[in-house]
């Protein structure tokens, strides 16, 4: 049971209680785009932190078609966002021109691309696994010029 006091206003509804509209998710991004500034990764390598940001990552899944909408949500509205795309996902393929174009637009309109590395397709176990399964996907997206 909760218990909500007169000077106690509900907290805003989240991006998981909202249902994934690109309507409801272009709400949720104004409002964390109001709050804070929208940075890339690069600010965790600062000396010191901004005193308020956000970071917003999102991992490509399923649709690089889908993720371009919610970018052009997001460029519409000032905000930069880091997209992450899997080499091993069942529902796409990164190398595919069609996709690459997707991502390119992704990139054109000021997001960051990254690599959404999947440790369990690889069944690792140690960390000398894990290093060679990095470096195996980093390579081939070199090699692939993305």
């Amino acid at each position: 049971m909760t218990i909500r006091t007169s000077h106690t206003e509900p907290p805003a509804p989240s991006a998981m209680t909202l249902g994934m509209t690109l309507k409801n998710y272009s709400d949720f991004a104004k409002r964390t785009a109001q709050a804070y500034p929208c940075v890339g990764f690069e600010v965790l390598d600062a000396r010191t932190l901004p005193e308020r940001f956000a970071i917003l990552r999102h991992d490509i899944d399923m649709s690089p078609q889908q993720a371009l909408e919610i970018a052009r949500i997001e460029a519409g509205l000032g905000i930069r966002a880091t997209y992450t795309v899997l080499l091993t996902g069942e529902f796409y393929n990164p190398f595919e021109a069609s996709t690459r174009a997707l991502l390119r637009e992704i990139k054109a309109l000021g997001h960051d691309i990254g690599l959404h590395f999947d440790a369990a397709y690889y069944r690792i176990e140690d960390e000398t696994q894990m290093e060679t399964a990095l470096l195996w996907e980093t390579s081939w997206c070199a090699t692939r010029r993305m």
